[in-house]
């Protein structure tokens, strides 16, 4: 009788203590290249600049950017909000110049940044 008491208050307590799922995460993977530009100016470092272009779903994203064994300077990772044309294929990955399309402003929000201490990671 004791062990069925004791059970049943270790399953109770898991049930108590446990933490909801958050469901609907989306992961994707790093996007190709849209350009690439290596300068080697300095003896000590190298520069290297990338584009590329990450497609977001409605709502809010996160959105994690980090590198393995590599320095990354918090204030060289730039946003910039690209509007696709109506009648370019969704997943064609080309920005229509930058211009909204309908001459609309996208309603788009950064909310937060933050850059880990001792990590190469943006999130």
């Amino acid at each position: 009788m004791r062990l069925k008491v004791l059970l049943l208050s270790v399953f109770m307590f898991g049930l108590w203590g446990s933490q909801p799922a958050f469901g609907r995460i989306k992961l994707i993977t790093l996007p190709v290249r849209q350009r690439v530009e290596i300068q080697l100016d300095h003896p000590d470092a190298t520069l290297v600049e990338e584009e590329r272009i990450v497609p977001l779903v409605e709502g809010i994203n996160q959105v994690d950017f980090s590198r393995a064994n590599t320095q990354i300077d918090p204030h060289t990772i730039v946003f910039r909000v690209l509007v696709r044309d109506d009648d370019q294929e969704p997943d064609a990955g080309k920005p229509s110049g930058g211009k909204p399309s309908g001459g609309k402003q996208p309603d788009v929000r950064v909310l937060s940044v933050s850059y880990p201490p001792n990590e190469a990671a943006l999130v």
